[in-house]
């Protein structure tokens, strides 16, 4: 089997690569014993995968596969209440963070219904709590 140069850690620095992150974004998507609950597209070039957790919350993980085009994506979530405001993480592998963690930062105007947009060739996983 070929093995991808520089896929985990670059040889040269050890400077984290792409599938450092990738594995880094499924762990900020979820915890142990999570079930993994239904989640469609209706586009090929980006998958979505959704996760309930213990606490209510629940977990998106959205992959845009499209080299160059942003994806603006419709999320309609049904079963429960879901607050507006979570979290949101992303990772480009044209622009990767600086050392070896993604960063958070708030997303807003999410609840049951939202769109958000997904950069090309990008994951990110946005963290929905369950509305008070």
């Amino acid at each position: 089997m070929r093995k991808k140069k520089d896929s985990f850690l670059n040889e040269k620095d050890e400077k984290p690569g792409p599938v450092f992150f990738a594995l880094q974004m499924i762990h900020r998507l979820t915890y142990i014993n999570v079930p993994i609950v239904e989640a469609k597209s209706s586009n090929s070039l980006l998958p979505v995968h959704a996760l309930l957790r213990g606490d209510g919350s629940l977990g998106l993980m959205l992959i845009n596969l499209d080299s160059k085009n942003t994806a603006t994506v419709k999320i309609k979530i049904n079963g429960g209440a879901f607050a507006a405001d979570g979290t949101r993480f992303d990772f480009d592998p044209a622009k990767p963070p600086d050392g070896y963690v993604t960063k958070g930062g708030p997303a807003n105007g999410l609840g049951n219904e939202f769109s958000v947009q997904i950069p090309p060739r990008s994951i990110t996983d946005i963290a929905i709590p369950k509305a008070h």
